[in-house]
């Protein structure tokens, strides 16, 4: 660069096309980020439920590291901020798929507590606490033998 007579080796801390934005425009991108992450996250749910989709596409914690490494990968091809904004944009996908995952009617989950809520209004009694703790328990259990053959399958794909 002649101006500052200093050599330019290419490398940028930013993108050279930077737009800045209102904080009301920011606010209303990140809700529409969130909005298509939960719809994707239902819509991949609905696939799975449907057969269009299998087990052996769910991702634990071993996916999950391997596709934010490739993400800061790719952002860095660009800049460092586009390489964090990447993996903030993993970080708001992650988020929105665990609480939809933990509104699923399934025992151990929150989506499962709602449940018994509703039963109990209907009844007009309590459950049971010994037997929504027995639900609970299966429920529970379940979920681990999930996540155990999701870290397996995770660690059988990327290895």
């Amino acid at each position: 660069n002649e101006e500052y007579n200093q050599y330019m080796i290419g490398i940028s801390v930013s993108p050279v096309n930077v737009r800045t934005s209102s904080f009301l425009e920011l606010v209303k991108y990140g809700a529409y980020e969130v909005k298509y992450d939960i719809t994707v996250t239902i819509k991949s749910l609905g696939m799975l439920l449907s057969g269009k989709a299998s087990v052996n596409d769910l991702s634990g914690p071993v996916g999950i590291v391997v596709m934010i490494d490739d993400s800061v990968k790719a952002g860095l091809t660009v800049s460092v901020m586009a390489a964090i904004m990447n993996v903030l944009s993993m970080c708001i996908l992650l988020s929105a798929n665990l609480g939809i995952m933990n509104l699923l009617p399934i025992p151990a989950l929150d989506g499962g507590r709602l449940v018994f809520l509703v039963i109990e209004a209907v009844r007009g009694k309590r459950m049971d606490p010994e037997k929504e703790g027995m639900v609970n328990l299966i429920g529970m259990m379940a979920l681990m033998a999930l996540m155990v053959f999701v870290v397996f399958n995770d660690i059988s794909r990327f290895t």
